[in-house]
């Protein structure tokens, strides 16, 4: 009989495992449909908003490589994964995300970025346009407003 923590364990080793088939399943579909899967990086302050941006695109085959919850942490976690596409909020404490945004451009002019905003923050969202990013999204939003922003950025 397994006591709570092999419980534990042994519930997350299955996750783990159908995080595989599912990357491996979204990967040959892909292959197969031309179905686009990308590498997202979230950054939001809010980790409630993180899960709502994770569960908008990970149905869709997305992969989310990181979670950050300021700018500064989205700019190391871009440099060691180097992800097809970023999910920024604009409003966080330590960095926000038009600093980030801009150093990430910086580094790397091809940088995919979505913004993503509250209402009344339109001067701040001109500003992001100018800097490169590639979309926005107003919070909040329906899953499928951030599925087309994330489609148009990949894409295009």
């Amino acid at each position: 009989m397994l006591n709570i923590y092999d419980s534990c364990d042994l519930l997350l080793r299955l996750k783990e495992f159908v995080d595989r088939q599912r990357r491996f399943l979204f990967l040959i579909l892909s292959l197969i449909w031309g179905i686009e899967m990308a590498r997202i990086l979230i950054v939001d302050d809010a980790k409630f908003m993180r899960t709502l941006v994770k569960d908008a695109l990970v149905p869709k085959g997305h992969e989310i490589v990181g979670e950050a919850e300021n700018g500064n942490i989205a700019i190391e976690m871009y440099k060691k994964f180097k992800p097809d596409l970023v999910t920024m909020d604009i409003t966080m404490r330590e960095k926000d995300g038009i600093q980030a945004a801009e150093e990430i451009l910086q580094m790397d002019s091809s940088a995919k970025i979505i913004m993503v905003t509250a209402l009344g923050q339109e001067n701040l969202l001109t500003k992001a346009i100018k800097l490169g990013v590639k979309d926005f999204v107003v919070k909040p939003f329906p899953p499928e407003r951030l599925q087309k922003a994330a489609e148009k950025a990949l894409n295009g």
